[in-house]
């Protein structure tokens, strides 16, 4: 009989458990993966709108000075509506940015959700499997949890580092004012005397600030960005583990069922010596 019962521990393991190990393990690493995958097209999403938006308004900053330029004005009038222009471009970053960040970030946030509600799934349908097969006089009591908690996790694990993604009332102005607004000096004889070369020096000073302004914005985000994506790759790990949960239970169940199979065969021997069947 005792035989028989390590027999049976030591198919069931076999067959049962550490196949379900298997699965578990395989399915943490493809949906840790997935995640992975998720957060990259975030960052990239992310950084491709930003970089869209800016290209936009440096754009639209460059075609207005140049409507003014043409209208033959002074430099002093030329710094007044550079400056403003490029101040106007920067608020319009500012307000419009968070916007088609938040886009991407609903879009995240549903990825995560269907990441994790197809691995509650699939670890469902393999612990269902593992009952199936049983062919034991008992039925399995498998301590093994399904899944995480879809809804309450996302919203503790990325909610607030999702919302550094989204920058801060200043930032642009502060890229602004550091890089500054700088109109060189021309040379005034000539200006005076050709309009033309004034102007081919105002479009010249006109593309040298708008592109080191918004060269600036571009750098002083893409910096921000790096910094708040690790926090939110580290808030993740959170989720990660959830992952990993089923597998280490059933790993823990097949260590057990290997320790009783010892105990039994240990049992085995131990009747056959002590009641002399040898």
């Amino acid at each position: 009989a005792v035989v028989q019962l390590k027999e049976n521990v030591s198919d069931l393991n076999k067959t049962t458990f550490k196949p379900l190990f298997n699965k578990l393990e395989d399915q943490a690493l493809n949906s840790t993966s997935q995640l992975d995958s998720a957060t990259d097209s975030l960052k990239n999403n992310i950084e491709s709108a930003a970089m869209s938006l800016i290209k936009k308004k440096r754009d639209t900053v460059r075609k207005k000075i140049y409507r003014n330029i043409e209208s033959d004005i002074d430099n002093d009038g030329f710094k007044y509506y550079l400056d403003d222009y490029i101040k106007i471009g920067a608020d319009e970053i500012e307000n419009e940015l968070p916007v088609e960040i938040g886009k991407q970030i609903d879009i995240f946030q549903d990825e995560v959700k269907d990441i994790s509600n197809q691995f509650q799934e699939h670890v469902q349908e393999f612990l269902d499997d593992a009952t199936m097969t049983d062919d034991m006089n008992f039925s399995l009591n498998i301590k093994i949890d399904n899944g995480i908690s879809t809804a309450g996790l996302i919203g503790s694990a990325i909610g607030a580092a999702v919302l550094l993604l989204i920058p801060g009332p200043g930032w642009v102005a502060l890229a602004v004012g550091i890089a500054g607004v700088l109109v060189s000096a021309y040379k005034a004889v000539r200006s005076w005397l050709s309009s033309d070369y004034k102007k081919a020096q105002q479009r010249m000073a006109a593309d040298e600030n708008i592109d080191k302004i918004f060269d600036s914005i571009k750098s002083s985000y893409v910096a921000q960005l790096e910094k708040n994506m690790q926090k939110l790759v580290d808030s993740l790990t959170q989720i990660k583990k959830k992952f990993q949960l089923p597998a280490q239970q059933a790993e823990l169940i097949t260590t057990s069922l290997q320790n009783s199979t010892r105990q039994l065969e240990m049992l085995s021997l131990k009747i056959v010596k002590e009641g002399g069947l040898q």
